[in-house]
């Protein structure tokens, strides 16, 4: 048998034998993609994508809180040096409770106070200034910003203690102590002097209708101790001619 294996054809006829091929144990099947098999067939055939894209819901306007029209500021100063400028805008937020506006206009930087629909407004303001360390102020005409005005609504930056309702003016009405800031005629100048002290100073402010006039008050407060206290602060947070209102 030794004998037999060893012989040459028998050698020849084994080493002739083909090896062993793989796909006796995997056999290939080719995965079909309908897509791809569609754009490479033959004309005649077509395919089509479609997409749907959902829009994002609507966002409610916010309602305007500011309405433009044609008015009047006092204007303080106008001039090529912007450091001065900036100097007498400082002071004069000192000196008044109204909106100080610092602009370049062509070469010129220029101060303007206040937004005034009417001129006799703005005339009391100027002399207002002119006593205060702005003798040269003058009245100009301008686009004006007025704050627009939803009786019983909430201002969302100053909170719950911003809503200016009748029941809200006779209960504050109705306390001892209180700080009167100013008075005015215009109910939109009290709005936003209002909310210029509940928002930035973090004054219980409201206003009250007295006549044609609206009283910007802060408080109420139970005892006169209390109210100078809060006096003091209110005149140091820029409104020095506020005064205590007593019983």
């Amino acid at each position: 048998m030794l004998f037999q294996s060893c012989q040459p054809g028998n050698l020849a006829k084994q080493s002739d034998q083909a090896p062993v091929d793989s796909s006796l144990y995997f056999q290939q099947v080719e995965v079909k993609d309908a897509f791809m098999d569609t754009l490479l067939s033959p004309g005649g055939q077509s395919a089509a994508l479609t997409m749907r894209v959902n829009p994002p819901p609507p966002v409610e306007p916010v309602p305007p809180r500011f309405k433009e029209l044609e008015g009047f500021r006092v204007q303080i100063f106008a001039g090529l040096d912007s450091i001065n400028a900036m100097i007498k805008a400082r002071q004069c937020r000192n000196v008044t409770p109204d909106s100080v506006y610092l602009f370049k206009e062509k070469t010129l930087f220029k101060i303007q106070t206040g937004d005034y629909p009417y001129r006799y407004q703005a005339d009391s303001a100027k002399m207002n200034l002119r006593k205060n360390g702005f003798p040269d102020a003058w009245v100009v005409k301008s686009l004006v910003l007025i704050p627009v005005i939803i009786e019983g609504a909430i201002d969302s930056t100053a909170g719950d203690t911003s809503v200016l309702t009748d029941t809200l003016t006779q209960e504050q009405s109705a306390a001892k102590y209180k700080i009167q800031i100013m008075a005015t005629a215009m109910v939109e100048r009290a709005q936003s002097l209002v909310n210029d002290l509940i928002t930035k100073n973090k004054f219980p402010a409201f206003f009250e209708k007295t006549g044609n006039m609206y009283k910007i008050m802060v408080g109420p407060y139970s005892t006169e101790t209390e109210a100078r206290q809060i006096l003091d602060s209110v005149r140091k947070s820029g409104y020095p001619d506020a005064w205590l209102v007593q019983p």
